[in-house]
């Protein structure tokens, strides 16, 4: 064992006098890389590494720091060599410049945009390389790669690439040191290091900033077509009306209808408009017989065949539920809708209520030509996943079933290709409280 010990502490002998000979006798390149060698591997590290990776990380994401990601970039290379001040390039959302997006007790001259062709942005690009102006061991000719506005600059101290993926996506350029000193490798091995982390963290940051944005425009456009699937619906109401006004204009009893129509039309729109501007459903709930609303959605779907037929006992027609008569009325009229869609002129539609405390049952019933069970597993609730081409929205039967669990109940489906379909809307009789709508409507 003794014999093992002394054979290695020859060979690190050796091996450290032979370094040695080469530092005396090789150039000055040389030695320095051979000194590098030397401080990485016999000689203890500046840096507790541990330390600076925890610095780094609470820098960037401290939740107390209210500025912006990219100051917080500046800040976060700035105290790794003592920098007080910085700023930082980045192109953006497909801009075709590195402009400056960001400084931090660093005043920017004028027109510093830098264009992904420039000398300096491929020269970080290619070399991934810090540039440092106070050091030689810069690629070759890197101040002939400086624009101008940067040789106008005259604090500034480190050029530092902040590459993703092999991309470059920007970089930071900090102010002289408070106490100038060269940098080591270890300083350098550290600021790339960080480098990458940063990059990472600011490419993940544009990424949820695109996918915010990407959302918002999706619930703008989610909102516009529940906007125009209940208009078309509306439209169709008041078309019936017109229709009808030339014959029927001088009935009385046609025309309290129709002024009882647009009223009603009336308030539907300007329930939208209140969703629309308050940014939720206003939930404007009253007593209503299940009966007239039923009868009155009927009513608005007899400008298409097969108009639909009504079963319901009295009593049930005059029970009263307390409920938002628009939204209820409109996710009636696109069951019928789509069980008109569904048949020919010669079909029947048929709905048929009954009461089960504490539910309410409404089938919505058709001999047109059904779907398959695997459309109704994976396509018929999914919104705007239509069969109808430009006539259809897709969001028919899922604002039906989205409606009917926020009242407790939910929407069954029975369907045979060929035969026909029963939509089963159920809800409670008596009305969830509004604080568990909330809850649920929030979830």
């Amino acid at each position: 064992m003794g014999g093992t010990w002394g054979k290695f502490w020859l060979i690190l002998f050796i091996s450290a006098s032979l370094i040695a000979l080469l530092i005396l006798l090789s150039s000055g390149k040389m030695r320095a890389t051979a000194r590098v060698f030397l401080v990485k591997n016999f000689f203890t590290y500046q840096y507790d590494y541990r330390v600076e990776w925890y610095r780094l990380i609470n820098r960037l994401y401290r939740i107390d720091d209210l500025s912006s990601p990219y100051e917080k970039a500046i800040k976060a290379l700035a105290e790794i060599v003592d920098s007080p001040g910085g700023a930082i390039w980045a192109k953006q959302d497909q801009e075709k410049y590195f402009k400056p997006i960001s400084n931090w007790n660093f005043p920017l001259p004028e027109n510093t945009h830098t264009s992904p062709e420039s000398p300096l942005v491929k020269l970080l690009t290619e070399h991934n390389w810090i540039i440092d102006s106070r050091n030689d061991n810069n690629p070759s000719d890197s101040r002939n790669h400086y624009p101008e506005w940067l040789i106008s600059l005259n604090q500034w101290w480190l050029i530092i690439p902040l590459s993703h993926e092999s991309k470059l996506i920007s970089f930071v350029i900090l102010t002289e040191s408070r106490a100038p000193h060269n940098l080591s490798w270890e300083d350098l091995d550290l600021l790339k290091t960080a480098a990458q982390q940063i990059a990472a963290y600011l490419a993940q940051y544009e990424i949820s900033q695109s996918l915010s944005q990407a959302r918002q425009f999706q619930t703008f456009n989610q909102l516009s077509t529940f906007l125009m699937h209940d208009l078309k619906n509306l439209i169709a109401q008041q078309s019936l009306l017109v229709q009808n006004a030339n014959r029927h204009k001088h009935n009385p009893v046609f025309v309290d209808d129709m002024i009882a129509t647009i009223d009603d039309s009336v308030q539907r729109m300007s329930h939208i408009l209140n969703q629309l501007q308050d940014g939720k459903e206003s939930r404007r709930k009253a007593k209503f017989k299940i009966g007239k609303l039923i009868e009155n959605a009927i009513s608005t779907s007899h400008d298409r065949l097969p108009c639909p037929t009504l079963k319901i006992d009295a009593h049930t027609s005059n029970m009263e539920i307390v409920i938002d008569n628009h939204a209820f009325a409109m996710v009636l009229l696109h069951l019928i809708r789509n069980a008109q869609d569904a048949c020919t002129n010669d079909d029947t539609i048929e709905i048929h209520i009954t009461v089960q405390a504490p539910y309410i049952m409404i089938d919505v019933s058709d001999t047109g030509c059904g779907m398959t069970q695997d459309f109704i597993r994976n396509r018929l609730f999914t919104p705007f996943d239509s069969t109808k081409s430009s006539r259809g929205m897709g969001i028919g039967a899922y604002q039906a079933r989205t409606f009917a669990r926020l009242h407790g109940g939910d929407v069954e489906v029975e369907s045979d290709p060929g035969v026909g379909t029963k939509f089963r809307l159920w809800f409670l009789t008596t009305p969830i409280s509004d604080d568990s709508l909330e809850a649920e409507t929030n979830s």
